[in-house]
């Protein structure tokens, strides 16, 4: 005999005034768990901050005409680091595209969680409303969903965005994909598709184990509804990983080119042995704690939630018990992998151990608890009045778990991090001052030191390790941007050519057009090239490894599939059309707020000697105009023959054209008082970032802007023995300077 497929109970269809009544619920509740997390400052125990100058790195490139930069540019005290390359990048363009909207970089990211969280509460609201046909388990699901103590905590403690985002498309996933299963037309399975690089683009590693739990749900229901066709799922899902190929694969593959396994798998952050015993798994107070430990265990609530629904399996209608217990067994998948007793998991399967800490599978069992939840009320004995004082009972339940303990510690929050600091110099001083991996969370291969040594003064030249370059050099920069350098070179002898770049597979040298295989040099791994005695011209290009190129070829033949796809599907139209208008809208702001962007820099070369072998190069001054109380930013080029004897210091002074007035200066060490000479290599192109401030009583006319350097304990410029343009005093002049009237 046939078995009847099983379909979805009720008869609940919504319209547009309860729409609107439920997403005002939702929005209350939000508002009344996230007015905390909008006060002044940031949890200070989070990655909040990363999240923060991840996307003004991003925002950095983009003005430099980097649209996906592999290498995030100002990371690594300017030298280059392969983020992007390995942490998914969803959140940071999403963190950038809310600062282009006119917030600050912290409210930006502060937005970001916030619609991270409104994005969970809808889709769970939409998700198991179509999924049970019950407004009221709609409610509490998106109630549940949204107010979930760890999809919270991953905004208040945990500064989590990636994870947060992931988890947020969840219920929109299961949706699209239930309905390509229930095959309702080709259509869905190109939002299905979107979603599901969605989420691998937003945290890979919740996607690692969102797939094989994906993969269950549906071959589960498609035994349950009796659904023949599986194959379509798996298509969807297919294309899915193509679109978003360009990110995971080769972050899966080149994992071996930075030292992920080094930094990432160690210590704490062993996955087998943060696994708890059973009485650990379930956090002990009903309202859940947020702050006295740093191991999260499953809230109570969540726990009665996922029990409340497996009991209205139990007495429920018979025909819907195997899909509520298949709900069950996915959040018990979970659990178990956070339990000891999955040690030989980890130990068999490495992969796994790259979520570091199994507690981070807590969102997904959440999901699936506030799932079953809202499978109680196919249950006929909460038809009527009934269901509805349940659902009020869950309610409340539910936001007396997440709300009541969310308020932060004093102690716990940080009211000095503002949007005003957010700098490329804030950026260095922090990486310099033990907050380190905020430069880079992957470290190339081939560095043996830790980045920040790069950054300490303490110990000039300690152990480098590395003599002095042959011959004495001349080398010009013609041109430099993050992925572009650009020199002439012109020596009597052969020497080494170290550019200011760390290096990682992609990146290419060619002398005088001739290529040459760049080496990692000195202990932080920097671009390296021996140069020919002799005139050439040499160019250093970071680009694409075999792998990286295939990818992109698999994304883009993916995206013009999913684009032909839904231009041939009537009701998905107007997903085509909002994806075109999401591209122009991208573009159009671009332009307003960059214009064209910024290409390559074009240095002005200057050739100038120094005592202790150390030579300029060059300058980049993008503008000769200043008004007072504005920041004169200047790009100096420096370069040693040998590691110098002391840590140096960069002098800049502003002053009037018969040099008896000094009208502005600034003193500090190279790169934003963030690369000192003491750690120069031999033979390292030095990229200096420097600002003057012109004083706000300056008055407005024609100044000469005066460089050099100094040493600091004898207060002594050091000796010019050459170079285009010399003022008494060992000074350099870089040219006019125009204040203009305010």
């Amino acid at each position: 005999m046939t078995k009847t497929p099983v379909k979805p109970g009720g008869a609940w269809a919504p319209n547009v005034r309860t729409t609107v009544i439920d997403m005002l619920v939702l929005g209350v509740c939000a508002w009344l768990s996230l007015h905390a997390y909008w006060q002044t400052g940031r949890p200070i125990e989070a990655d909040f901050r990363l999240d923060v100058y991840r996307a003004f790195t991003l925002d950095q490139a983009w003005q430099a005409r980097q649209l996906y930069p592999r290498l995030g540019m100002d990371l690594n005290f300017g030298y280059g680091g392969p983020l992007i390359q390995y942490y998914p990048p969803l959140g940071t363009y999403l963190t950038m595209g809310l600062h282009w909207l006119g917030l600050g970089w912290v409210e930006a990211t502060k937005a970001a969680f916030t619609a991270a969280l409104l994005l969970a509460g809808v889709g769970m609201y939409i998700y198991a409303g179509w999924l049970f046909r019950d407004r009221r388990g709609a409610l509490v699901g998106g109630l549940g969903y949204l107010l979930a103590p760890y999809l919270l905590f991953c905004a208040y403690e945990r500064g989590a965005l990636a994870e947060l985002l992931a988890l947020s498309l969840l219920p929109w996933l299961f949706w699209a994909m239930h309905h390509v299963l229930r095959e309702e037309g080709r259509a869905w399975i190109w939002p299905s598709a979107a979603l599901f690089a969605g989420v691998m683009l937003a945290h890979n590693i919740t996607a690692l184990f969102v797939a094989p739990l994906l993969a269950l749900y549906l071959l589960g229901m498609a035994w349950i509804e009796r659904r023949a066709n599986r194959l379509v799922p798996a298509a969807a899902g297919a294309l899915g990983l193509g679109l978003s190929a360009f990110y995971w694969l080769p972050a899966l593959g080149e994992r071996s080119y930075a030292q992920i396994e080094r930094w990432m798998l160690r210590g704490d952050a062993i996955a087998a042995d943060n696994l708890v015993g059973l009485p650990g798994l379930v956090q002990r107070t009903l309202a859940f704690d947020y702050w006295s430990s740093w191991i999260p265990a499953l809230p109570v609530v969540t726990a009665i939630l996922a029990g409340v629904g497996l009991v209205g399996a139990l007495v429920g209608d018979r025909g819907h018990r195997a899909r509520v217990l298949l709900l069950a067994a996915l959040t018990a998948i979970p659990l178990f992998l956070m339990w000891s007793a999955s040690r030989p998991l980890y130990e068999a399967v490495s992969l796994l151990s790259y979520i570091q800490y199994p507690w981070r599978l807590l969102g997904l069992a959440s999901f699936f608890a506030v799932t079953l939840a809202a499978s109680i009320f196919e249950w006929r004995g909460l038809q009527g009045a009934a269901g509805w004082v349940a659902a009020a009972a869950l309610g409340a339940l539910i936001f007396y778990g997440a709300v009541h303990g969310i308020q932060p510690p004093t102690d716990k929050w940080f009211q000095d991090f503002t949007s005003e600091q957010i700098s490329v110099r804030d950026h260095y001083a922090r990486g310099k001052t033990g907050y380190w991996w905020l430069n880079n969370d992957y470290q190339s291969a081939w560095m043996t030191r830790d980045i920040a040594e790069m950054a300490w003064p303490d110990t000039p030249g300690a152990d480098l390790g590395l003599p002095p370059i042959a011959g004495s050099p001349a080398v010009t920069v013609t041109a430099e941007g993050p992925a572009l350098l650009r020199f002439q070179t012109a020596s009597d002898a052969a020497f080494t050519l170290r550019a200011p770049r760390i290096f990682f597979p992609g990146w290419r040298m060619r002398v005088d057009g001739k290529l040459v295989a760049p080496a990692p040099g000195g202990p932080w791994g920097l671009v390296s090239a021996e140069i020919p005695a002799g005139n050439h011209e040499v160019t250093a290009r970071f680009g694409e490894t075999p792998l990286r190129a295939a990818a992109d070829v698999i994304s883009v033949i993916s995206v013009l599939i999913w684009l032909v796809g839904l231009a041939y599907e009537r009701r998905m139209k107007p997903l085509l059309a909002g994806a075109f208008v999401a591209v122009g809208l991208i573009a159009v702001v671009s332009l307003a707020r960059y214009g064209p962007g910024r290409a390559a820099r074009k240095p002005v070369a200057f050739p100038a000697q120094l005592e202790g072998g150390i030579q300029m190069l060059g300058y980049d001054l993008p503008a000769r105009t200043a008004r007072p109380g504005e920041a004169l930013d200047l790009r100096l080029y420096w370069m040693a023959r040998q590691t110098p004897a002391d840590n140096y210091r960069v002098f800049l002074h502003l002053v009037t054209p018969d040099d008896t007035a000094r009208v502005a200066q600034s003193d500090e060490a190279p790169q934003l008082d963030s690369r000192p000479t003491g750690r120069w290599l031999p033979g390292e192109v030095v990229v200096d970032n420097q600002q003057l401030l012109i004083p706000e009583d300056t008055p407005p006319g024609t100044y000469r802007l005066l460089a050099g350097m100094y040493q600091p304990e004898e207060v002594r410029n050091l000796i010019v023995n050459s170079a285009p343009a010399v003022w008494p005093g060992d000074r350099l002049d870089l040219g006019e300077i125009v204040v203009s009237g305010k």
